[in-house]
């Protein structure tokens, strides 16, 4: 029998042990979180403060005078319309692309279903700086370059959402497509009005991870476009650092601000499903 002294002993051990893990992760959150906490209170410094010596970390005087230059100093609102109308349309595109082609890799049966979908995981494997200029030179034909088309057409299909959702689609019970087809559902009555809306976590996971993802894309808008009425948000912080000049470094954090708010915002908005999405694609392979 366990005695009391040795129950003492364990609950002291397990004390440490929880103490000195929830050390280790606020030590990784304070080192994550900081240079993004830097970067915001640095936006309200007037801009002598930074090239003080040594350095401070809260204004002397808090100031909304670097933002105003910020958005001045670029058409900071169409960059984000257009990094908006981007990231947007992509991700519906590639959710509505995923959901099917996860769908029939995940619950239809037909022949060299596995070795399709291995081929399409080995376009991961592929890097974009391969593919881009043969994508350029085919947006250039066909005139799209420097609009929309160009921007968002190219990435409406992705390996990547395809298997997130077929990794959630086959958490769900074969029996609930039985049932729908009995009750005379077809199969594609079956993915949008019962498989997709019972998925909406996994649908939120790879919403999240697509608009994220095209939101700080940079390589891809500086190829295509040619002019600020079609430039995204990260190359028009780009063009806050300035060689000649001097980079401006309080209109640079302000813009910076400005700029992440919309895909923090987003994660915000859908982290719990987030959270649960990625979950539950681990659950059966």
């Amino acid at each position: 029998m366990t005695s009391l002294s040795d129950l003492g002993v364990s609950s002291v051990k397990n004390t440490r042990k929880n103490w000195l893990i929830h050390v280790i992760l606020m030590s990784g959150v304070i080192v994550i979180l900081f240079p993004f906490l830097w970067t915001i209170i640095a936006s309200f410094k007037i801009t002598k403060e930074f090239f003080r010596f040594p350095p401070t970390f809260w204004p002397d005087q808090w100031t909304l005078f670097q933002y105003k230059a910020a958005w001045n100093f670029a058409p900071i609102g169409r960059f984000l319309v257009n990094s908006a109308v981007q990231s947007a349309c992509i991700t519906f595109g590639q959710l509505l692309t995923a959901s099917m082609a996860a769908y029939a890799f995940a619950k239809l049966e037909f022949r060299g279903r596995e070795v399709l979908f291995y081929i399409v995981l080995a376009t991961m494997m592929i890097p974009i700086h391969v593919t881009m200029i043969p994508l350029f030179v085919t947006m250039s034909k066909l005139g799209w370059d420097n609009t929309y088309q160009g921007l968002i057409i190219p990435f409406l299909a992705n390996a990547f959402s395809i298997f997130l959702l077929r990794q959630f689609f086959m958490t769900v019970p074969q029996d609930l497509e039985d049932a729908a087809i009995i009750d005379g559902c077809s199969k594609a009555r079956f993915l949008f009005r019962i498989l997709i809306p019972v998925s909406r976590t996994g649908l939120a996971a790879a919403g999240i991870f697509t608009f994220v993802h095209h939101w700080n894309t940079y390589m891809w808008p500086l190829l295509i476009t040619s002019s600020n009425r079609m430039r995204t948000v990260q190359i028009g912080l780009a063009m806050f650092v300035e060689r000649e000049a001097g980079t401006d470094f309080g209109r640079l954090m302000a813009a910076s601000v400005i700029v992440a708010l919309p895909t923090i915002i987003a994660f915000l908005m859908g982290q719990k499903e987030f959270i649960e999405g990625i979950t539950m694609t681990g659950i059966k392979g």
